[in-house]
């Protein structure tokens, strides 16, 4: 099972191990001090490496992440399993490490990509790929399919301090009811910026509407989007969704006094402050979502 889902991994995303059958690629033992793409046409696919914010699991485990976008540019569907004859991850010294690392594919923001066997012809697909190690960290891709070989650069991920908390946990009927108060603001904002009665800004990679009171800044991150609400300058909601399949993957945010006290996530899973603050994910998240905010709205 795990040596399937590894394989599933290699094909869809351009890294990790070696196909199943294929004998181990060597690379010279030489400081990598070139830097590749990020981005490329393989075949019939384009497919682009992005910075991930970091993820943390459940049940501790930290992981570094890069974001994965596949497109199929042909007008015929791509069978994921033949779309490579071999992958190799390398380290800065051009060390193959797949089997060093830890990998998970599934969160809250996108594709489970370990999941998909095949794509429909002009398909996109975004999803997320976290590894960990203790040891080594993953420099860059080689993909080859018979005499064709391209070589991606591993975007870095970037180290995000969890926010400490001061003040006891709000309790769950508490949250509920600034949850109500928080949803009239959203409403209130969502109108005035279909009636054109809010001033609008754009940005490189943000637009801004605000009023007196209100403000809603929304921030495009990679492949993801991200929308931030205040009142009086105060952070009270964010919602994001990534750019492919949004409806699926919507993750809500709420807050008060800078710190989250609910998350619904893309299940549909609700966790409060009180029991957030003992679960490792949720306290990732709001990190994420926090260290995010700081580029929305600058």
């Amino acid at each position: 099972m795990l040596q399937s889902l590894q394989r599933t991994l290699l094909l869809m995303l351009g890294m990790i191990l070696l196909l199943t059958g294929c004998a181990p690629q060597k690379e010279h033992a030489t400081t990598e001090t070139t830097s590749y793409p990020t981005e490329v046409a393989f075949n019939d696919l384009y497919i682009t490496l992005n910075e991930s914010l970091p993820y943390t699991a459940p049940n501790g485990e930290s992981y570094q992440g890069i974001a994965v976008t596949v497109q199929n540019t042909s007008n015929d569907s791509v069978s994921l399993k033949s779309a490579f004859s071999n992958v190799v991850i390398v380290d800065v010294n051009g060390q193959d490490i797949g089997r060093e690392l830890d990998w998970l594919t599934a969160d809250e923001h996108g594709t489970d990509l370990a999941k998909i066997k095949k794509l429909r012809p002009q398909q996109i697909i975004a999803g997320h790929v976290y590894f960990r190690s203790s040891t080594t960290a993953p420099h860059s891709v080689i993909l080859t399919k018979k005499k064709q070989r391209v070589q991606l650069q591993v975007p870095p991920s970037p180290s995000i301090a969890l926010i400490e908390h001061h003040a006891k946990p709000m309790l769950d009927d508490s949250v509920e009811a600034k949850v109500q108060v928080i949803r009239t603001w959203f409403n209130k904002i969502e109108a005035n910026a279909q009636a054109n009665q809010m001033n609008v800004t754009h940005n490189d990679s943000s637009t801004s509407y605000e009023s007196e009171v209100y403000r809603k800044v929304t921030y495009h991150y990679e492949e993801m989007t991200f929308h931030f609400y205040y009142m009086n300058n105060e952070l009270f909601f964010v919602y994001s969704y990534p750019n492919v399949n949004s409806v699926d993957a919507e993750n809500r945010y709420y807050f008060q006094n800078g710190e989250m006290i609910r998350w619904i996530r893309s299940n549909g899973e609700t966790i409060n402050q009180q029991a957030g603050l003992a679960n490792p994910s949720y306290l990732q998240e709001e990190a994420n979502i926090l260290y995010l905010e700081q580029f929305a709205t600058q």
